[in-house]
């Protein structure tokens, strides 16, 4: 019953998300406030998962994913594996190794993120810029990403991370983030 219970949470999450961002005008920027505290060795740490879909610039869904992630971070960084199961079938892994510079400033790489990936963390939320190798058929384009994460009182971290090609928004990726396993 407790699973079910986070599940909902999960879903609720993301789907709050999706209505904010449906109803966004003009600043596409979330908002930070001073608690809780994000910060990605605290909250990824151990096991977390995530349930999202990707979005095209006019808002249809396209697909959708479950991801795990196993954190190991000491206090100047670690790593973070990611494995998502998409609608489809697919299961794509991804290895980050992310350092902390310092309270407020996180770099990261991966083998797919072409140079590094710049953390920014204002609070509750933490924005990352990065290049990332997205594969599309036989080939892998180039994309930029814009990732936003917010960190809510009861644990969840819902993450929109805006992708675009030559400055054209393409869509967006909406995950919602939570300690407990799907």
């Amino acid at each position: 019953m407790e699973k079910i219970a986070s599940n909902m949470k999960v879903l609720i999450a993301a789907l709050l998300m999706l209505l904010l961002l449906a109803c966004q005008k003009q600043d596409p920027n979330m908002k930070s406030s001073a608690e809780p505290t994000l910060s990605p060795d605290m909250y990824f740490q151990g096991n977390s998962y995530g349930v999202g879909f990707v979005q095209d610039r006019f808002g249809k869904i396209r697909r959708s994913f479950t991801v795990s992630l196993i954190g190991n971070f000491d206090g100047s960084g670690g790593t973070l594996a990611e494995e998502f199961h998409w609608s489809d079938g697919e299961i794509e892994k991804r290895i980050w190794t992310l350092r902390k510079i310092n309270e407020s400033l996180w770099k990261a790489t991966a083998p797919d993120i072409i140079g590094e990936a710049t953390g920014v963390i204002e609070g509750n939320l933490l924005k990352w810029n990065y290049v990332l190798k997205v594969p599309i058929g036989e080939r892998r384009i180039a994309m930029k990403f814009d990732d936003q994460m917010m960190l809510f009182e009861d644990g969840i971290l819902v993450n929109r991370a805006s992708f675009s090609k030559f400055g054209i928004r393409l869509g967006d990726v909406l995950v919602s983030f939570s300690k407990v396993a799907l």
